[in-house]
């Protein structure tokens, strides 16, 4: 289907993600059957930026799983955009860890699912090395991963994930072991990839400040069994400025109901 443009930004159509009273169980040793998640409906838009925010153990990575196919739920379902029409949507996603493949340089690594698709030789080249160039990586195409920063590597890893040309791309905390300056300039490159690409995007993050700078939308899980406990509608221009009176209102309501939840994981029985 064709790409539409809205508010500056690419948005490809047939993207969407519905989820359904979905439900996690896990088997422990010696603890029974634990359920991670319990009752989830989310609906996404095509070409949407929802970030998911909760105490840790809430489920998120569970989630992010379940979207992907690597773990069954145990009740409700989930529809990725097309699937009704028999066309299942490619999903992409990019790890807390890059995970790069520690024998392959940049290029390669990027090169690796186009490759695995049968793609040209030629055709993938190209667009490894426009991707690499795009988030500032031109000249450091032939550099392994020993010899990049963990800014560098997590910018690999991600426009891996787009070199598929994924309908949705997951982000599993993916900027949580950066510092501060190297995270800011990662979240610019991720919005600017969102504006270019169209891609629908789910983000897992701890940090109520990125997810205010980057998402159109904020979901908030509960302590575990995770529920969905409060969905903020982002309504602030791009780019945003973390410093203006609107942000900051925004970010405090966030980080109210973040902080009583975790306050609430601490206190409650087990």
């Amino acid at each position: 289907m064709a790409d539409q443009t809205e508010g500056g930004r690419k948005v490809t159509a047939g993207a969407g993600l519905s989820i359904s009273g979905l439900s996690v169980d896990f088997e422990i040793p010696n603890e029974g059957r634990i359920r991670a998640l319990d009752g989830i409906d989310l609906d996404l838009e095509p070409g949407s930026l929802t970030c998911i925010l909760g105490p840790t153990g809430c489920g998120k990575t569970t989630l992010l799983r379940t979207v992907a196919g690597l773990q069954e739920p145990s009740a409700g379902s989930v529809t990725r955009g097309g699937e009704a029409s028999g066309r299942r949507p490619k999903l992409g996603f990019v790890f807390q860890q890059h995970a790069l493949f520690p024998w392959m340089n940049a290029l390669s690594n990027v090169e690796f699912g186009m490759k695995a698709s049968g793609m040209p030789r030629h055709a993938r080249r190209g667009k490894a090395l426009r991707l690499l160039e795009e988030v500032g990586l031109a000249g450091f195409e032939r550099a392994w991963p020993y010899q990049l920063s963990g800014g560098m590597q997590q910018r690999v890893a991600l426009v891996r994930s787009l070199a598929i040309d994924p309908a949705i791309l997951l982000l599993d905390e993916p900027f949580g072991s950066l510092d501060t300056k190297t995270r800011f300039e990662l979240e610019d490159v991720v919005l600017n990839v969102w504006r270019e690409h169209g891609t629908t995007m789910l983000f897992v993050t701890h940090s109520f400040e990125e997810a205010v700078y980057l998402a159109d939308r904020v979901i908030v899980l509960g302590h575990r069994p995770g529920r969905i406990e409060s969905d903020f509608r982002i309504d602030l221009p791009q780019p945003r400025d973390r410093l203006s009176e609107p942000f900051v209102s925004l970010l405090l309501r966030v980080r109210t109901v973040f902080e009583s939840l975790v306050s609430e994981a601490r206190t409650s029985p087990e």
